[in-house]
This record gives C-alpha cells, sequence and structure tokens, in this order.
C-alpha cells in the first residue's frame, strides 16, 4: 500500500508526464493546400461541378478556382467566394454553388513586403523566382494595392456535351482596368506537379469595391504589398462519382494538353515586352472594357535564372519596387 502512494506521488509532481515530452515543442500543423479536381481534367473538358463551395470553406479561407459549367471565375479572399461571370462583373454565389476545380488553403502569411515603385507582375514573378521562392515548391501568394493597369479574362457559362478549354478560350471576354485597387489572389505551383494544376503562378483579380474580377493575364503593380506562405503539403480530393464521361466531346487528351500547354505558355522574348501600357492620369478608375486588343500573350512563363549561392546575402539584394522579406 505504500509503495502504491509513493508511485502516486511521483507521478503527481511530475505532472503525470514523462520527463522527455516536459519540455518538448508544440509541434507545427502544416500548411496545407486542398484542391478539388485537377488541371488535367479541366482542359480536357471536366466542368461538372463535384462538390459545394461551402463544404470548400472549412478548408480555406483563400483560393481560387471556378464554377460548375465553367460559370465564371472563382476568388475566395478571407473566407468570403466571389463569381466573377462572363462580363467582368463579380457577385456572391450561393454555398450550395459547385465546382469542378478549385485551390484553397487558411492563409496565414509567413513573409511579407511593401512595393514601393511600380513594378509588372512578369518582373515581379521572375524577380520573386531569383531571390525570394524555391522554384520547387508550393506557395500562396497575395499581392494587394494600388494598379496602373489589370488585364483578366472570363468565359461564358457552358452546356453539356461540353467542349475541350481550348475551344472554349476561343469565347473568352477580356477586359482591362486602369488606376484601380484591388487584390490579386494566387499560386506558385513547380513544374514537377505536371497536369496536377497549372505550373508557374496563377492568379485571379478582384477589385476593392468587389464590382470587377477575372483570371488575370497581366498587371502593372503602383504600390502596395505582397504577402506568401510556403505549402507543406497539397491534399487532392476525388472527384464526384456523379461525372460521365459522356458530357465530354471525345478528345484526343495528349493532343489537348499539348495544344492547352502552347496557349498558357506561349514565351515572350525578354520581360520588358510585358511592359508595354503605361497607367495615365487622366483615365480614374475606369469599367471594365470588353475586346481590347492585347500586346501580351497570356501567361507568359517566366525564365528560371540559376538560384544564388547558398552563401549569398540576399538582405543586400533589392528587387525594383520589391523590399526585401523580413
Amino acid at each position: 500500500m505504500i509503495c502504491i502512494l509513493c508511485v502516486l506521488i511521483i507521478f503527481a509532481l511530475a505532472g503525470c508526464k514523462p520527463a522527455s515530452d516536459a519540455g518538448a515543442a508544440p509541434i507545427k500543423q502544416p500548411n496545407t493546400v486542398t484542391q478539388q479536381g485537377s488541371y488535367h481534367t479541366l482542359l480536357v473538358g471536366d466542368y461538372q461541378g463535384t462538390i459545394a463551395i461551402a463544404d470548400m470553406l472549412s478548408r480555406g479561407n483563400f483560393g481560387l478556382g471556378t464554377y460548375a459549367d465553367l460559370d465564371g471565375e472563382m476568388i475566395l479572399l478571407d473566407g468570403q467566394f466571389y463569381q466573377a461571370d462572363e462580363r467582368g462583373q463579380v457577385k456572391q454565389p450561393l454555398l450550395t454553388t459547385t465546382t469542378p476545380f478549385a485551390t484553397v488553403c487558411f492563409f496565414t502569411p509567413e513573409h511579407a513586403s511593401p512595393i514601393t515603385d511600380p513594378i509588372r507582375l512578369i518582373d515581379m514573378e521572375i524577380e520573386l523566382l531569383r531571390v525570394r521562392l524555391d522554384a520547387d515548391k508550393l506557395y500562396a501568394i497575395k499581392i494587394k494595392g494600388d494598379f496602373g493597369e489589370v488585364q483578366y479574362r472570363s468565359f461564358p457559362k457552358q452546356s453539356p456535351p461540353y467542349k475541350p478549354f481550348t475551344q472554349v478560350e476561343t469565347f473568352e471576354t477580356r477586359f482591362t482596368q486602369r488606376n484601380v485597387s484591388g487584390t490579386l489572389v494566387g499560386f506558385y505551383y513547380p513544374a514537377w506537379y505536371g497536369d496536377l494544376n497549372a505550373d508557374n503562378f496563377h492568379f485571379h483579380w478582384i477589385s476593392d469595391d468587389k464590382k470587377s474580377g477575372g483570371h488575370v493575364i497581366d498587371a502593372a503593380i503602383t504600390q502596395g504589398s505582397i504577402e506568401f506562405c510556403d505549402m507543406d503539403q497539397l491534399l487532392v480530393m476525388n472527384p464526384s462519382p456523379g461525372f460521365k464521361r459522356d458530357d465530354v466531346v471525345p478528345v484526343n487528351e495528349a493532343e489537348e494538353m499539348s495544344r492547352a500547354s502552347e496557349v498558357i505558355h506561349e514565351p515572350l522574348n525578354t520581360p520588358s515586352q510585358a511592359s508595354a501600357v503605361a497607367p495615365t492620369d487622366d483615365i480614374k478608375d475606369e469599367p471594365p472594357r470588353p475586346g481590347e486588343p492585347y500586346p501580351i500573350p497570356p501567361r507568359p512563363e517566366p525564365p528560371l535564372p540559376p538560384k544564388p549561392e547558398p552563401t549569398e546575402d540576399k538582405s543586400t539584394e533589392g528587387a525594383t519596387g520589391l523590399s526585401h522579406l523580413e
């Protein structure tokens, strides 16, 4: 009896925990990106909604994607879904609305920096890969501020039998806004993810007044801030078993993926080509203008310069208009 009492006292004094756990640091919860559907199935014509967006809110408060039937571009910002329709106009969809493809996360920025000088989005992407990001890792990125220009697009709603994305793309509507404030919601996927998602940078736009938005083609940032966080893992959800291949126009998937890659990654000769349009002071917060000619091809793939040596002190490196990230 005395021995049992002694043992109980010893455990009480120790907090009933093994000595090895007494000073253990808490385990960091992984930053997780949750993805519904895949880029591959979207490109070959899988536009049928497979999950309600209400279910995606339990997995993130920040993200992008599209809606069932390709009915508008998805923007998820601060826990609120927005739907940019074919006119570039934004509304809040019902939470019962479904999506065939979405990428979301809980956005907790780990790095932040002010943007103090005007810079083109393509040039910022190149600079980020040169001195800030690891090209082999997954990131969530938010750019907020004043924009001299934003070029973006959206699509009309589709109906079965669905055509592949390269055929639907010919019906896209493009818009331009100048001298406007807003947010770019985006992700960076490394190339080794393959057709699971769009490799490289992918951004959607929404204005501060929540009236305009869409898939970003290019932008010129005047001033603002950039925040990003490293994502530790990717969770891919299986599509609903309700999707039927009969709803898709039969295509050669390999050919469609190759054709889509050529369209999406049409290269520029030099990054400076993306600076063809400068903001003008006499245009103030214009409404979107459909059908304008574009000097910039859709989403160029920035070249990847050699990474700096591990011993290099990045605190002395300054990007154009991009301050050092603390």
